[in-house]
């Protein structure tokens, strides 16, 4: 297969033909609202590229590493991070992928009363709902296709798509979208709205998700759920060194999108990386558990600052938990 290359990921604010933008506030519920949309509606783009056997692998350089990416994960993203400037005009877009802006955006509201109309059918907020802060402070994390390897290896269960906005650094909405299983989690987070919600199915019905804890095993080992490439890739005795670590009876598992909602859906009582990851990895699933009250750490127990003007290679680990007594070793693997 022909395969050809990209530039690196994104690490600027996607130009605008907006200026003189530092009053312009947006509001957090509509923001809510519109990622829910644009998240499926990216999620639609890796489906089309599947079904219709339309998949073609390329490769880019990330952080200095040679990585695949393929065209529905460009689709995607062109689908999603040209949207938001135009409706929320001031904010700041960090995506992984580099793209054209695309010749048709999807439709979105451009007045009050068609933004009514979008909350309203989501069944998640009353329209009247409004938390509106300076655009300025607002960072959005865009994955287009979370587990972009086993997308090519038809290990469809793994892929996301992942939208994650950022308030100051601190995450507070997270969308994270299982295009192939057509269900979603969403979580917001600011001041005292403070709740997470699952859609699953063709129907645009919302659930509120509680927050569950995993039992440890008859012998006290702990459910960990970790990255499947560096499962593969570990020798031996890496092997037996992490388990020990971390008490951990372990499971692979491709994107971090897919490992988290594993753990706040109880099945899972740990997610644990050790090397490096990108932002747009963590922000939505961070937000998403910070919401139903886990812990989402650095693996010397530290929160991770998503500002946008911050570098999106991560290097100092993850520990994700719903069990707030879990604490994160203090050592790198």
């Amino acid at each position: 297969m022909a395969v050809a290359s990209l530039a690196s990921p994104i690490d600027e604010k996607i130009p605008s033909e907006f200026t003189g933008l530092e009053d312009v506030e947006v509001d957090l519920v509509r923001l809510f609202a519109a990622s829910i949309k644009l998240a499926e509606y990216g999620g639609n783009a890796l489906v089309e590229a599947h079904t219709e056997k339309k998949v073609s692998v390329l490769s880019k350089q990330s952080g200095g590493v040679a990585e695949i990416v393929t065209n529905a994960d460009l689709e995607s993203n062109k689908r999603m991070s040209f949207s938001f400037p135009k409706l929320f005009p001031g904010v700041h877009i960090r995506s992984e992928e580099v793209t054209d802006e695309p010749i048709d955006l999807m439709d979105m509201p451009s007045n009050d009363e068609q933004w009514t109309e979008l909350i309203s059918s989501q069944n998640i907020f009353s329209p009247s709902l409004q938390r509106k802060v300076a655009a300025d402070d607002i960072s959005i994390w865009i994955d287009p296709l979370d587990a972009t390897r086993e997308y090519t290896e038809d290990l469809l269960q793994y892929v996301t798509v992942m939208i994650g906005v950022a308030f100051k650094g601190e995450p507070i909405i997270g969308v994270v979208r299982k295009p192939f299983e057509n269900s979603t989690l969403a979580s917001f987070n600011f001041e005292e709205v403070k709740s997470v919600w699952k859609q699953t199915g063709y129907k645009n019905e919302w659930s509120k998700l509680e927050k569950l804890l995993t039992p440890t095993t008859q012998y006290g080992e702990i459910k960990t759920i970790v990255s499947r490439s560096f499962w593969i890739r570990a020798q031996l005795i890496e092997k037996y060194r992490f388990r020990n670590l971390f008490n951990a009876i372990v499971t692979p598992a491709g994107g971090a999108g897919y490992k988290v909602w594993e753990v706040v859906e109880g099945r899972q009582s740990v997610y644990v990386h050790t090397r490096k990851i990108k932002l747009w990895d963590l922000c939505a699933p961070n937000a998403i558990v910070n919401a139903l009250g886990g812990k989402f750490v650095k693996l010397d127990g530290h929160a991770i600052d998503y500002s946008w003007t911050n570098d999106y290679l991560h290097t100092t680990g993850l520990h994700s938990t719903m069990d707030l007594n879990m604490e994160p070793p203090f050592q790198r693997v």
